[in-house]
């Protein structure tokens, strides 16, 4: 993907990963620190957002990853 859809630009002009992208990163160690990640960021995605996750995920780390259920 382009950076530019993977990053966003805060006003300080430093570019950070979004966090729908960090987390699918996350997705495939399933750790308590990251089902608490998901927890924090899951409800503060956009719908869209939130469908790029659950799809990366599961093309990713298949159809019955725990994630997907919280992704619904």
């Amino acid at each position: 993907m382009p950076l530019e859809e993977v990053t966003w630009e805060a006003s300080d002009g430093i570019r950070y990963m979004r966090p729908e992208v960090v987390l699918q990163h996350k997705a495939l160690q399933d750790r308590p620190k990251d089902r608490a990640d998901l927890a924090a960021a899951l409800p503060r995605l956009s719908p869209e957002r939130r469908a790029w996750l659950r799809d990366g995920v599961r093309r990713t780390e298949g159809e019955d990853h725990p994630w997907l259920g919280w992704m619904t």
